[in-house]
């Protein structure tokens, strides 16, 4: 529960129209279908999968961020010289048939779209027993890490001009997709950058479905 923080088990099953109750605090909350679900034997240590990740053309630097399905480094392309985020499946995911499906149905619905405000994909492919897609790497301000919204707004209140702004960057950034046919499914603050510019840039589309 992001509430009380509770951990309690549920079932779409047993809700009509996806919601369900924190047996603690009474919150109402979005249910996650079979679709949606992640186990938490996915979670993983952040050297059980560095240390087996070795791909071609690319030099693997740092971990940025721990989510369900995958784990996003910081990486180099070496040919270019350029940085870039690799986002690498869960190892325990990457045997199962339906989770391999839907991380690489992410990269194909990220690589047909074209905004400034999504993140960009730039390929995907298997490294052993790693399966990652490659994207650019969304620099924070004045040359920090990236950063998401859900950690500015956590530090700071944003100012009205700035939740304008962003609105408004994430409402075109979804509009597109849409326009795609694409839907993301969990448009939420933590899967929205920030780049160095103050710019949104909506990632994360691990849970999108084609309409």
């Amino acid at each position: 529960c992001p509430v009380c923080k509770t951990t309690f088990a549920a079932s779409p099953i047993n809700s009509a129209d996806g919601t369900g109750c924190c047996p603690q605090c009474g919150t109402t909350l979005s249910i996650f279908g079979d679709d949606t679900w992640v186990p938490s034997a996915a979670m993983h240590s952040e050297g059980e999968l560095a240390s087996d990740l070795n791909i071609e053309g690319y030099e693997v630097l740092q971990q940025l961020g721990q989510g369900g399905m995958a784990v996003v480094f910081e990486g180099r392309q070496l040919s270019l010289g350029r940085r870039v985020a690799i986002k690498v499946l869960s190892p325990s995911l990457a045997r199962d048939d339906s989770f391999v499906k839907r991380f690489e149905e992410e990269s194909k619905m990220l690589a047909q779209l074209s905004h400034p405000n999504i993140v960009t994909v730039f390929e995907r492919g298997k490294s052993k027993d790693s399966i990652y897609f490659i994207m650019e790497y969304v620099e924070g301000i004045e040359g920090a890490p990236p950063m998401d919204l859900r950690s500015v707004l956590d530090q700071r209140f944003i100012t009205p001009a700035e939740a304008r702004h962003f609105t408004l960057q994430i409402a075109r950034a979804l509009s597109y997709a849409h326009r795609q046919s694409i839907v993301h499914r969990d448009i939420k603050p933590g899967n929205v950058l920030i780049n160095r510019h103050g710019d949104a840039k909506v990632a994360d589309f691990g849970i999108a479905m084609m309409t």
